[in-house]
């Protein structure tokens, strides 16, 4: 911007006029003069703009401290395990809040965010019945700020954002990688890396290679290029190491996603009802009978390393509060977890699935409002904004896909503060804002 004294003065300027976007100071006062119809303006919000360069700083602290094991990481920098799961709440609540206030203050709200928020408000409200009121009305007010983290982190472009998530996600990977060199011995797998389980570290890297390879896809400038290449690598080599079959399964589900808006959008409708009436019935067949195959192709049992038998109980438990459950984040700290876990060790701290963790929190009444939430925030993403084209649509089928495969055996549906909750819900309000550019 050009700060003149005078019209006259301006170097072939003889109209008496300013020139577009050039500042005439009178006094303290400033008049910023107006571009001329049809010339490019400048933004408005520049100052604004200028100060989202701190969104990804504090996206990479989220991201990077919503994870991992404060015990693997007080090993690997010598401090003691409390002092570390303290820094980590710091961490991860501290930018969290502030980027929530300022997300208030800057009143812009988008329709994919409101169910996210009467998601919150169902959880906290099951405190009033909840085994542990405390903890359910945690998860309620830290799922509205996981929203309103999204909601000021959306205001950045795809690309920016895109950049950002897989520097913090790739971080993590490297550092994983990294631990598995330094903290050997007895006491821990060698494939866990900054993780508790082998599986957490596989779904960490099955996130992180999903996000790279949008970013690979969308990058500008060498400095993409090369986090998007160290993202896809990194995380690749976790993947293969950690030997998890449910992140592979949920990798290839990914892929096949993405290609779904392609596919719906290069062929007819009648085409797609042959293609679902052959395939559907297929699949099924082939899952009916041949069960046993895949399952050992996979490196399974019959009861999915347990899962199944925890499932059972899990259902025999839910029989005693059939209607609204026994609050968020309740059951597996109260004496029905603990029983459970005598039973089957460590491996029983929640149900290994999203949708009956649900139930088991909520009952089949919460259950089924907060399945109308999650379907209508889905919608409302997919269908408001921009159409089934462009990089972001694959991206964020692919990352949905990711979410769904993982939920049947994991619970990793609805976790506050979790990456792979702030980044799907990122990309739903980016979509339903009609953001086409990835």
């Amino acid at each position: 911007m050009t700060t003149v004294a005078s019209p006259s003065r301006q170097t072939g300027n003889t109209t008496g006029r300013l020139p577009a976007g050039s500042r005439l100071v009178i006094g303290r006062a400033a008049v910023v003069a107006p571009a001329p119809a049809g010339a490019p303006s400048l933004p408005r919000d520049a100052p604004v703009a200028a100060s989202r360069l701190v969104v990804p700083s504090v996206v990479l602290l989220l991201l990077g401290s919503s994870q991992v094991s404060a015990g693997r990481l007080g090993r690997l920098v010598e401090l003691d395990e409390g002092q570390v799961a303290f820094f980590l709440n710091v961490v991860q609540y501290a930018p969290a809040a502030l980027l929530a206030a300022w997300a208030l203050h800057s009143r812009r709200s988008s329709a994919v965010l409101a169910p996210w928020m009467v998601l919150g408000g169902v959880l906290a409200v099951s405190a009033t019945w909840s085994l542990a009121p405390l903890d359910s009305l945690q998860a309620g007010l830290l799922t509205a700020l996981t929203g309103l983290v999204a909601a000021r982190a959306a205001q950045l472009s795809t690309r920016s954002w895109l950049v950002a998530s897989t520097s913090a996600l790739a971080l993590v990977v490297v550092a994983s990688l990294y631990a598995d060199l330094v903290l050997t011995d007895n006491r821990y797998d060698p494939v866990v890396g900054l993780f508790d389980t082998r599986n957490e570290l596989a779904r960490h890297c099955a996130f992180t290679l999903v996000v790279a390879v949008g970013c690979a896809v969308a990058a500008r400038g060498r400095a993409a290029r090369v986090i998007a290449v160290v993202g896809i690598v990194s995380s690749g080599w976790g993947l293969w190491i950690s030997e998890s079959a449910t992140a592979l399964i949920a990798v290839v589900v990914a892929a096949a996603a993405a290609t779904l808006p392609t596919v719906v959008r290069r062929t007819s409708l009648a085409l797609r009802v042959v293609l679902v009436a052959w395939l559907g019935p297929l699949a099924g067949a082939v899952a009916v009978t041949q069960t046993p195959a895949v399952l050992a192709l996979l490196g399974r049992d019959a009861s999915l390393t347990g899962r199944t038998q925890i499932w059972a109980l899990a259902f025999d438990a839910l029989a005693g509060r059939p209607a609204l459950g026994y609050g968020a984040d309740a059951f597996w700290t109260s004496s029905y977890g603990d029983r459970l876990r005598l039973t089957f060790g460590d491996s029983a701290i929640h149900a290994h699935n999203a949708w009956i963790d649900l139930v088991l929190a909520l009952g089949v009444l919460g259950g089924s409002v907060v399945t109308v939430l999650l379907v209508v925030l889905v919608v409302r993403g997919l269908g408001r904004g921009a159409p089934l084209r462009g990089a972001l649509t694959h991206l964020l089928v692919a990352v949905l896909a990711l979410q769904l495969s993982y939920s049947l055996s994991e619970s990793a549906l609805v976790r506050p503060m979790f990456g792979l909750t702030i980044v799907t819900l990122v990309l739903l309000i980016q979509h339903g804002n009609g953001r086409r550019r990835a």
